[in-house]
């Protein structure tokens, strides 16, 4: 007949005891290393691989110090000379030269007529001199207008002394009488010494041979010379005069006012210097 059905299924019956663990079994000793074996030969180098791509360039490294600087070298050849350039300006005009010896004096001419009060000349019978009040003395017998102070400037060659007189004007060595550049000079020979035609010393000459030093003649110009009386600061010494020495042109003539006499000096000497202006 037909099989009959499945029964059912049980029930799972229970779970029996875990069992004991068992005793665990002791390690047992580790073996001696056994001995290296020996390095096998090297393999043959590999064919090389292809080159690899460029790598990315690096930052410029620092500059390097300078050098030493190299001997320097032979010198060249001198080149061939150049072409001759334009001719240049003309240059300023030098300075004047010296002037010349004077010349030998020329003959006095005759005596001319006095002058009146009006040609500037002060006749008075009491004073040869008279103080301008404004650095000069003038000389009424002469109308030479003389420097009040002979001591302005020291000492000087004869071609310097010539030079400061022509340079002197208002303003220096006390001078306030509005004159100029040009106006002034040292006196001649003959303005120190007037003569006679017998060299014979008249009453009009600047020197006199009794005084003793300095032999200058007082204000009223028949006496002797004191401070102030008329000029000022005179010395005992040789005074320079423009006249420079015909018979030997590196001379000039000159004065010691010390005792009146005319002589020479070497004109690079140095000697004192006194200016004059205006004149017969």
């Amino acid at each position: 007949g037909p099989a009959g059905a499945d029964g059912a299924v049980g029930a799972t019956g229970p779970t029996g005891a875990v069992g004991a663990t068992g005793a665990v079994v002791a390690t047992g000793a580790v073996g001696a290393t056994g001995a290296v074996g020996a390095t096998g030969a090297v393999g043959a180098t590999g064919a090389q691989g292809p080159q690899g791509e460029q790598g990315i360039q690096g930052e410029t490294g620092a500059t390097g110090a300078v050098g030493a600087t190299g001997a320097v070298g032979a010198t060249g050849a001198v080149g061939a000379t150049g072409a001759v350039g334009a001719t240049g300006a003309v240059g300023a005009t030098g300075a004047q030269g010296p002037q010349g010896p004077q010349g030998d004096t020329g003959p006095q001419g005759p005596q001319g007529p006095a002058g009146s009060q009006a040609d500037g000349r002060q006749f008075s019978q009491t004073a040869r001199f008279v103080d301008n009040g404004n650095g000069t003395v003038t000389d009424g017998q002469t109308g030479l207008i003389w420097m009040k102070n002979w001591d302005c400037d020291g000492f000087k060659a004869w071609k310097a002394g010539n030079d400061w007189a022509a340079q002197l004007a208002d303003g220096q060595c006390g001078l306030t009488d509005g004159s100029s550049a040009g106006d002034w000079r040292l006196p001649a020979i003959e303005e120190w010494r007037m003569k006679t035609p017998a060299d014979v010393y008249e009453d009009l000459s600047m020197v006199k041979l009794s005084c003793g030093g300095p032999d200058i003649p007082d204000t009223v110009g028949t006496g002797c010379w004191s401070a102030g009386n008329p000029f000022d600061n005179v010395a005992s010494s040789y005074y320079w005069s423009a006249t420079s020495f015909a018979g030997l042109p590196s001379y000039a003539w000159g004065v010691f006012s010390s005792n009146g006499l005319v002589s020479t000096s070497f004109r690079p000497n140095s000697e004192r210097v006194v200016a004059v202006r205006g004149g017969p």
